[in-house]
């Protein structure tokens, strides 16, 4: 019989661990002396510690694995739990694969510019928003003043959360690569539920009542330039994008994280709903 660290050196693992293992209920120890308390193992015992090992190398759980070495599972059961690790460490792999290719960039734009961007680009989901809404061409402050004068009109001005300009041309920017010579926007108010009726502004233009479609993937980058200059902000957007693969989804937006309608304030939160353009193989 080998002592526990005999036993632990032969197999290149700590005492700790066969310790833990014991505790499981996965590698007991031959013998204990019941006046020491020292365990003792056979070398015979040195295979079935190489399973452990070589299952938990696979990133299965201990638990997972006292299940194979007990017999409680069966081929069926095994083959599933291997393909469900096998997917995880799929995405797993996907993941970093993808933060690699960040570091890359980032890498890059340090090498080019010498410096760090400006602003950090983040990706997340953006929840669906019920906004009141006037589309027209100008400057979105003139056509948001506009439309809160009519909302003021009509005594929905309390009912007002928060403000965003869509940008519908972005999309035939991105297939084309040209800007309009007009300059289109919609200037929406998010409101409560509570507002479902379109108010009219004329006789041929209203305020139109709808829900802003929930986005699985977009790209934020909070900007603290003026209005003037927030557009070098999205330029560099437009680069990240391209940089990282990406595509737009949808219309690209422009979050005023300040009181609402204010887009003077210098806080902003550019978003490009996204999707990565797949590679041809």
């Amino acid at each position: 019989m080998l002592k526990i660290g005999e036993f632990a050196a032969l197999a290149q693992i700590s005492i700790r661990m066969l310790r833990h293992y014991d505790e499981m209920g996965l590698l007991k120890p031959i013998r204990v002396d019941p006046e020491t308390g020292y365990r003792y193992y056979d070398y015979d015992q040195l295979a079935r510690l190489n399973r452990i090992l070589a299952l938990k190398d696979l990133g299965l759980s201990l638990e997972e694995i006292g299940l194979l070495l007990d017999g409680a599972l069966n081929a069926d059961e095994i083959r599933g739990m291997l393909k469900l690790k096998q997917a995880q460490l799929r995405q797993q792999l996907l993941a970093e694969t993808a933060r690699l290719n960040r570091v890359e960039n980032r890498l890059r734009y340090i090498e080019a510019e010498g410096r760090l961007p400006d602003g950090e680009v983040v990706i997340k989901a953006q929840p669906a928003l019920h906004v009141i809404s006037l589309a027209g061409s100008g400057y979105p402050g003139q056509v948001f003043a506009e439309a809160f004068a009519v909302l003021k009109r009509h005594g929905l001005a309390q009912h007002i959360h928060g403000a965003l300009t869509l940008y519908p041309g972005s999309l035939d920017y991105q297939r084309t690569g040209q800007r309009t010579s007009s300059f289109h926007c919609e200037a929406a108010f998010i409101v409560d539920e509570t507002v479902q009726a379109s108010v009219p502004v004329t006789a041929e233009r209203e305020l139109r009542v709808w829900d802003v479609p929930a986005q699985a993937q977009v790209a934020s980058l909070v900007s603290t330039k003026p209005d003037h200059e927030r557009a070098l902000d999205a330029q560099a957007l437009w680069g990240w994008m391209h940089l990282h693969h990406y595509r737009l989804t949808a219309p690209t937006r422009e979050l005023y994280l300040r009181r609402p309608c204010e887009t003077q304030s210098g806080l902003t939160e550019l978003i490009f709903p996204i999707e990565v353009i797949q590679q041809e193989k």
